[in-house]
């Protein structure tokens, strides 16, 4: 399956979300790379409630993460190969 033809994380476009069943953690695919959700989400989860976030309020993170996951997943490619 291409990135293509993944849905979009959260709706974001050129994140893909790649399901691997209930035995495996779920994929993203970006820029050709891939990324463990469960990571990402974690670290956005830390990031959120350290801005304040509500953890109850579900429209709230969901926003977070459309407005926020782009430039984290920028970060961790930069930091990545700056190593």
């Amino acid at each position: 399956m291409s990135h293509n033809e993944l849905p979009n994380w959260y709706g974001i476009p050129g994140i893909g979300f790649e399901w691997r069943g209930s035995q495996s953690d779920a994929l993203l695919h970006y820029k050709g790379r891939i990324f463990n959700d469960p990571d990402i989400e974690g670290a956005l989860w830390d990031n959120y409630l350290e801005d304040g976030g509500n953890p109850d309020n579900h429209d709230e993170w969901e926003s977070y993460v459309m407005d926020n996951a782009v430039n984290y997943l920028e970060d961790v490619i930069y930091f990545t190969e700056s190593e």
